[in-house]
């Protein structure tokens, strides 16, 4: 996953891959905690491969697919392996397209912030502070595209209330890693 609750496009410029892609589920979130508070393992990689639902697979060529573009959902979780010399680059998008996803995303987030990050002691406290503070970015990047003229009046007021409930739902973990 990259950024929260953000699509990606991305262009595959050169060099065969294989990307691996699951969606972006609340039970696919749950499988990953183990690792998001810590540098995972290879053994642990390895089992999120085999357990997470809905696997796709896509498969480029250096010779069929120069500069293929695709575009990943928000929070696709994917990773991609390299068979040869290759390049790839991405674009983070907020889209009112997909508040709807994004709305489910932060909550998801929010409960796991809230429910984890106290009782997991062993954990980085900087990767937990760099949590936070992405997902008050994030916040942050959907309040300006509903502040964008042309947007919407309504799908002004649904973003506005995903920015306060998020905000407000992440300030005890903010003001514990002195943010807020």
């Amino acid at each position: 996953m990259d950024d929260l609750a953000t699509g990606i496009y991305t262009i595959h410029w050169h060099g065969t891959k294989l990307w691996l892609l699951w969606p972006s589920t609340q039970e696919n979130h749950r499988k990953m905690e183990d690792i998001r508070l810590d540098m995972p393992t290879l053994e642990a990689s390895l089992s999120l491969i085999e357990t997470l639902g809905g696997l796709e697979l896509m498969y480029l060529t250096r010779e069929e697919y120069i500069e293929f573009s695709f575009y990943l959902l928000p929070n696709t979780i994917h990773c991609c392996l390299s068979f040869t010399e290759s390049c790839h680059s991405g674009s983070y998008v907020w889209s009112p397209k997909f508040v709807s996803q994004a709305k489910t995303i932060v909550d998801w987030e929010l409960e796991w912030i809230n429910s984890a990050m106290d009782a997991v002691a062993y954990a980085d406290p900087n990767m937990k502070k760099a949590i936070v503070v992405d997902f008050l970015t994030s916040m942050c990047k959907w309040e300006s595209v509903a502040n964008k003229k042309g947007i919407d009046p309504s799908m002004k007021k649904i973003i506005k209330d995903m920015v306060r409930r998020g905000r407000n739902g992440i300030q005890r973990q903010a003001s514990i890693h002195g943010i807020m």
